[in-house]
């Protein structure tokens, strides 16, 4: 948490300079930037003094949603989260984006796979097959 704190903190004072240098110092969304990236900081400085004052708590795991399949990808995409969450350092948001990128790589490529196999195979899916059938005599 605190090297993605860290990272926002830094991203902030980028984007606050940046909107500064554009638009000068006493523009209000200049102010608001500069707000925000003080409110990071002060977040990135409480999280720091309590990691000092405590040991690092444990992960909880995920509790899924209600009627989610024990196969949907949120599943598999959250504990490799909380595993990375879990290392010494940390989650990022660029590791958290890659892992969901993976994740959305590796739906694709199922998704892929099952369209080439209802084109090749439609017998094997006959509920679809009728359906499809129901909706083109629409």
């Amino acid at each position: 948490m605190i090297r993605t704190l860290s990272e926002a903190r830094s991203r902030a004072a980028e984007l606050a300079a940046s909107i500064g240098s554009r638009l000068g110092a006493e523009h209000p969304l200049t102010q608001l930037a500069n707000a925000g990236a003080s409110n990071i900081e002060n977040a990135l400085r409480e999280v720091r003094s309590s990691a000092a004052l405590h040991d690092p708590p444990d992960i909880a795991p995920f509790a899924a949603p209600a009627g989610l399949d024990p196969e949907h990808w949120l599943h598999a995409f959250m504990d490799q989260l909380l595993a990375q969450a879990r290392t010494p350092g940390g989650i990022s948001f660029e590791s958290a984006e890659r892992l969901l990128q993976q994740r959305k790589d590796e739906f694709l490529r199922d998704f892929l796979i099952a369209r080439r196999m209802y084109r090749t195979y439609p017998q094997l899916f006959p509920e679809i097959a009728s359906e499809a059938r129901q909706a083109g005599s629409s």
